[in-house]
């Protein structure tokens, strides 16, 4: 099991919000989610978020830490592109 939570680096808010299929709900633009634990049997995690009424789906890497912050950031939000940081927390 993992720590991880959800940064929403975007300017568009985020419903439905879920990594590893672990729910995180909603975030608004600039906010920070609470730590979740979350079980990453693979290499990546998908993200998935509803801004401005779009569905978005994306992926993730897990590169190994037990404690980590994901920083989501909507590069273009009619094509759902996201860009995702990790950023590794000892």
């Amino acid at each position: 099991m993992r720590s991880i939570r959800v940064h929403n680096a975007s300017a568009h808010g985020f419903t439905d919000l879920s990594v590893a299929n672990v729910a995180f709900g909603s975030l608004t633009s600039g906010e920070t989610s609470e730590y979740r634990r979350v079980s990453m049997t693979f290499r990546y995690a998908v993200v998935k978020l509803t801004a401005d009424g779009r569905s978005i789906t994306g992926q993730t890497l897990n590169l190994g830490a037990q404690r980590f912050t994901y920083r989501i950031d909507i590069v273009d939000l009619d094509a759902g592109q996201l860009a995702i940081e990790v950023v590794r927390e000892e």
